[in-house]
């Protein structure tokens, strides 16, 4: 008697331990399961987001200011542009910027910042909104002390999608 109760109580010592061992694994599962669940949402909203870039150039007539060519190319429309960022790489030893959102129209902008204009007589509706299949136009003004060139644009918006947009050297200086 002895002994087969010594040897019941190792199996429920074993089996306590497999039990135990199955409910970590079953939690650990659940968590990684979740965490791959939130990444899938994550990229899903990242993919409905694309910005074509089709153009960038300098101002004829001031030299510190930029136009960039944009497209919304994905599923969702763009209606928070103060949370977009607007970055300026260079070639030359100026480093690179970031422009601020400055929400009023391209006369107004003061050094280092931009704004956006969507076309109101080919885009009527909703021309405070950048909805998918229009094209606008980024206007920027920067704030530069010695001649330079742009070498590439980078516009990122605020579900995290970044396009860098590489333009070649485009002339911009003081103004």
């Amino acid at each position: 008697m002895g002994i087969s109760l010594a040897a019941l109580l190792v199996m429920s010592v074993f089996f306590t331990g497999v039990l135990m061992m199955y409910r970590t694994t079953l939690f650990g599962n659940v968590v990684v399961s979740n965490a791959v669940d939130a990444s899938v949402e994550q990229a899903l909203e990242k993919s409905k987001t694309y910005i074509g870039i089709s153009d960038v150039a300098a101002s004829s007539t001031e030299a510190c200011k930029i136009q960039v060519g944009v497209g919304n190319r994905g599923a969702i429309e763009i209606h928070d542009f103060d949370s977009m960022d607007v970055i300026v790489h260079y070639q030359g030893a100026t480093a690179p910027v970031r422009l601020q959102y400055s929400s009023g129209n391209q006369n107004s902008l003061t050094g280092d910042d931009w704004t956006m204009t969507i076309d109101a007589t080919k885009f009527p509706f909703e021309p405070s909104i950048f909805n998918p299949g229009e094209d606008a136009m980024i206007h920027g003004r920067l704030n530069l002390f010695l001649p330079d060139n742009i070498s590439a644009i980078a516009v990122g918006t605020a579900s995290g999608y970044v396009l860098r947009y590489s333009t070649g050297p485009v002339g911009v200086g003081p103004c």
